[in-house]
């Protein structure tokens, strides 16, 4: 059995990756877990169940990238929603009050679960955003943000942002003329969003970060209860569409990360390839930009962006060297100022399946990654391990089908972790897919709760309130709530 290796983001030499290694520490630790793993062999199975015999397939996504550069007018400013009777005036469909969530159960709060079990809430989910395919989520105090693109007649398109709160209609906060447009076919990630308010008032700031059609990077910083975002120029171009940026607050600045995909000089006659490259840009209160930096590691690559801090600490940069077979988990620490520093090896990983997906998650101490993975026979999974460690994964979807790439997305809170990642439902390749949301805790050893099972659900993203209550945002512009025990 081989791998077929994407050449949009696989750099072409694997001895690429040891260029980044630079101590004997990190050295030992790959090749400690290249060999307890096999590098491929059997002993990375995910899935511990005999191998499906459906014939792998072959055929990969192209890359989205453009050569085009960045405009250089100037970007108007956008407008909020002008219909301030129904914050929803601007949407394509008005939400049903069926599809409301009026009250939740009263059990959310005093949960009643066993600990690591987890449960819908509500039979019916809200539907937010209906033109929206994948979407962004954030969790504020009571409530939750959500952002995703929405394309409009005569092939406009722009970027719209939701204020939900459990229990009640969905109010339409902003949307941001996308200048740009991108066709919706071709929209498979969603914009970034994240609190970027000072501690205790995260609520009261907002960024969002999005992609146009000539592959420029956008952002805009706003407070959601008086909205006037301007966009702000990061010089960021060349961005990958596949990859959703990701922001984050570090001290009084703001950063912006993203996937540029720059095109190689490639012998006449060849096939063309890309150089995946991480930028991050840094932004004053103001919407200034301060600097712009390249974090990719020396003779390595960088794909699929994400913030995370464990509790009480900085938000930190992780982004993945995708390999054929051995790829590498890299992190980017920041001083005060916001000034990366040089990215370091926080874990390889093996298998890692393409387009890569992954999620951060901190628990008790415990930095854990958990990604799409190559399975057993070359299929569909998602594999949960400890950065720093050298175990092999554990299995949050064991191997089970193929089709279309997996999306994994996680959030940390007090007690656990609760990791939300897209599924197969069967063997074959048309099989739906299904999102399955697991909780993780600590209790002596780690432990992997049972799935709960969202049916027919497509590209999730997870974040919690403060008082426990999960939203599960899925393709089609739906949330679902959750609760774990």
């Amino acid at each position: 059995m081989t791998t077929r290796r994407c050449p949009s983001t696989a750099p072409r030499l694997v001895t690429g990756f040891w260029g980044t290694v630079r101590s004997a520490r990190a050295l030992l630790l790959a090749c400690t877990i290249a060999a307890s793993q096999g590098c491929g062999s059997s002993e990375e199975r995910l899935d511990p169940r005999p191998t499906p015999t459906t014939e792998t397939p072959t055929s990969e996504t192209p890359p989205a990238t453009s050569e085009t550069p960045p405009p250089t007018s100037e970007t108007p400013p956008p407008t909020a929603d002008p219909g301030e009777g129904d914050p929803l005036a601007d949407l394509a469909e008005p939400v049903r009050e069926d599809e409301v969530v009026t009250a939740l159960p009263s059990a959310l709060a005093q949960p009643t679960l066993a600990a690591g079990t987890c449960e819908e809430v509500a039979e019916t989910p809200v539907r937010v955003l209906p033109r929206s395919s994948a979407m962004s989520i954030v969790g504020a105090h009571d409530r939750f943000f959500l952002a995703g693109y929405e394309p409009l007649e005569g092939g406009r398109e722009q970027v719209s942002i939701v204020e939900l709160v459990p229990g009640q209609a969905p109010r339409l906060v902003v949307s941001i003329p996308v200048e740009a447009p991108v066709p919706a076919a071709r929209r498979t990630a969603a914009p970034a969003l994240g609190l970027v308010g000072a501690a205790g008032d995260e609520a009261q700031e907002l960024g969002v970060a999005w992609i146009d059609e000539q592959a420029v990077v956008h952002a805009a910083f706003f407070d959601p209860a008086r909205p006037a975002p301007r966009p702000v120029d990061l010089r960021l171009a060349s961005a990958d569409l596949r990859f959703s940026p990701a922001l984050t607050r570090i001290g009084l600045l703001r950063v912006v990360a993203a996937t540029i995909a720059i095109p190689e000089n490639v012998p006449e006659g060849q096939p063309p390839r890309t150089a995946m490259r991480m930028h991050v840009a840094r932004v004053d209160g103001t919407g200034r930009l301060v600097g712009s930096h390249d974090v990719t590691p020396r003779a390595g690559a960088g794909s699929h962006p994400v913030f995370s801090a464990g509790a009480g600490a900085q938000s930190e940069l992780f982004f993945l060297d995708a390999r054929v077979a051995l790829s590498v988990l890299h992190r980017v620490t920041f001083d005060a100022e916001a000034v990366p520093a040089e990215a370091t090896v926080a874990r390889p990983i093996n298998l890692s399946a393409e387009p890569p997906s992954f999620a951060i998650v901190h628990l008790a101490g415990h930095d854990l990654a958990a990604y799409a993975a190559v399975g057993n026979m070359a299929t569909r999974a998602v594999g949960l391990v400890e950065l720093g460690g050298t175990e092999n994964p554990d299995p949050v979807v064991p191997g089970l089908g193929y089709g279309q790439p997996l999306t994994v997305s996680g959030v940390s809170r007090a007690l656990d972790a609760v990791v939300a990642s897209e599924a197969p439902s069967a063997v074959t390749p048309d099989a739906p897919h299904e999102v399955r949301v697991r909780s993780i805790r600590y209790a002596g050893s780690r432990t992997l709760g049972a799935p709960l099972v969202l049916s027919g659900a497509l590209r999730p993203a997870i974040a919690s309130t403060d008082d426990g209550v999960l939203g599960v945002a899925i393709e089609g512009g739906l949330v679902r709530f959750v609760r774990c025990g």
